[in-house]
């Protein structure tokens, strides 16, 4: 069970160091940024206060003799200067020693009024000062500054350098990528590209050098895991080439064991059956009833042998032939109805009487598989028991037909934990089925390879003590004839 992935999970490697080294560099612009800012909202204060302090001690030295004198002429000159933009001052006040206003200046922007209703607006403040002669209070100045011009030369001044910082960091961020594409991103996806063809089985390829020690190792690593798969290939193809040699020997052996076992025994089984028809005492008779079928049985086991082994050497061939699969299941119920009968079981066959029922294909194999299921499920089914086999056409179509067998009893059914190796050759249930029911344990492996060779597909539904369903389905050519 996979674990689903986070947003960030699925990005690449490019991307993830592509977001880190953006993040870095706008994290150290940022900081950056807000340095400078506070340096520079620092040193306008600083210049501020200064100008201030300035401000005032001139203020003394050019007003003090005036408004000792009450020079109204000298106190204005000496007012006006000071409204001035480098010294931020938008209006200037003088009163003498009781408050009363000997001279006012504002700058020529400024509305008349009020003069503390300037300082209603945003960005300014007031500041107040005692002119003195021989340290005694001769009167006061006032001074509004507005440090509006100041701000947006200071944001102005701010942007600039943002902006100037961005560049700079994009520009060393692009550098840094760019360094890291070479010694990392690109290395990693040779080393994808080159996983990737080990995963798909290609391994004649060159494995690239690379310059970064750790990628070399990889890289070593890589190449020494390609050579290392080559030669394990190249003696596998040999090994694989010695099975195939021993597995064709082996099965021309079988061929031809099960040929020159299979003549004699026929010939035995033949003179059994012309001895059995002749005078014969009761005691002959049944030993020669019970030879015949010793032999029957061997016979049939030495067949499976040799269907067995011409699946497996590929030499099996399958007919395509016109045949009427009604015919072919009543020559299967004649067959075995006689099996059925000595265990007392229901033994029926199910199926459209209406339907069209003409085919091509083999029919001789489909016959010996359902032989070998419904044998097996007559088998495997305790007396006073049912069989039922059913066929069904499941569609029509581009003169083909889906057809569907199922073979249904109420036997011993098969445990759950033995149907994966139910198919496979030399396979039964377990040694005790062997020894009560006998068997070679090929039917349903021959059944299943013929079944594959037909391009159809086979399959079991089961139940300990309750009994078992076999299916399988065969794509089929509709014949010429009619029913």
């Amino acid at each position: 069970m996979t674990k689903d992935k986070s947003y960030f999970d699925r990005f690449s490697i490019t991307q993830e160091i592509t977001i880190a080294v953006v993040a870095v560099i706008f994290l150290m612009i940022s900081v950056l940024g807000v340095i400078v800012a506070k340096a520079l909202i620092k040193n306008n204060e600083e210049k501020i206060a200064w100008q201030k302090k300035t401000n005032l001690q001139i203020a003394t030295s050019l007003l003090a003799d005036p408004i000792w004198t009450v020079d109204t002429n000298n106190i204005k000159n000496a007012a006006s200067t000071f409204v001035k933009d480098d010294n931020q001052i938008i209006a200037v006040r003088v009163l003498d020693e009781y408050g009363d206003i000997l001279v006012e200046n504002r700058d020529s922007s400024m509305p008349t009024g009020n003069f503390k209703d300037l300082l209603k607006v945003k960005n300014r403040f007031l500041d107040t000062g005692a002119i003195r002669r021989n340290n005694e209070k001769i009167g006061t100045v006032e001074f509004i500054y507005s440090t509006q011009k100041f701000n947006d030369e200071l944001s102005w001044l701010i942007i600039k350098l943002g902006i100037s910082f961005l560049v700079v960091g994009l520009s060393f961020g692009a550098l840094i990528l760019w360094r890291m594409k070479k010694t990392i991103t690109e290395p990693v996806n040779r080393i994808v590209e080159t996983s990737k063809k080990i995963a798909e089985g290609n391994y004649q390829f060159q494995v690239p050098e690379e310059n970064v020690i750790e990628f070399q190792l990889i890289a070593e690593a890589s190449s020494a895991a390609v050579r290392a798969i080559n030669e394990r290939d190249l003696e596998l193809k040999r090994q694989i080439a010695k099975a195939e040699q021993a597995t064709k020997a082996k099965s021309n052996f079988v061929s031809t064991m099960s040929h020159e076992i299979r003549t004699p025994l026929n010939a035995i089984i033949g003179l059994t059956e012309l001895t059995l028809d002749s005078d014969l005492s009761g005691e002959q008779r049944d030993n020669l009833e019970t030879a015949k079928l010793s032999a029957d049985s061997l016979l049939s086991i030495i067949n499976d042998i040799l269907d067995f082994s011409k699946i497996e050497a590929g030499k099996l061939e399958l007919e395509m032939v016109d045949f009427d699969l009604i015919a072919l299941l009543e020559e299967c119920e004649k067959i075995l109805a006689l099996s059925a009968k000595k265990k007392n079981l229901n033994f029926r066959f199910h199926y459209r009487t209406e339907d069209n029922y003409f085919f091509r294909g083999d029919p001789h194999r489909l016959k010996q598989i359902l032989l070998n299921i419904i044998n097996n499920a007559i088998k495997f089914t305790s007396e006073q028991g049912e069989v039922n086999v059913h066929l069904s056409v499941i569609h029509r179509e581009n003169g083909f037909a889906l057809i569907r067998f199922e073979i249904q009893d109420t036997g011993i059914g098969i445990d759950k934990t033995k149907r994966d190796n139910l198919f496979e050759a030399f396979s039964q249930e377990d040694q005790s089925t062997t020894r009560k029911f006998g068997g070679t344990g090929l039917g349903l492996s021959i059944s299943k390879k013929l079944i594959d060779l037909m391009g159809g597909t086979i399959g079991v539904e089961s139940e300990v003590d309750v009994g078992s369903t076999f299916w399988f389905q065969l794509r089929l050519a509709i014949g010429d004839k009619k029913r």
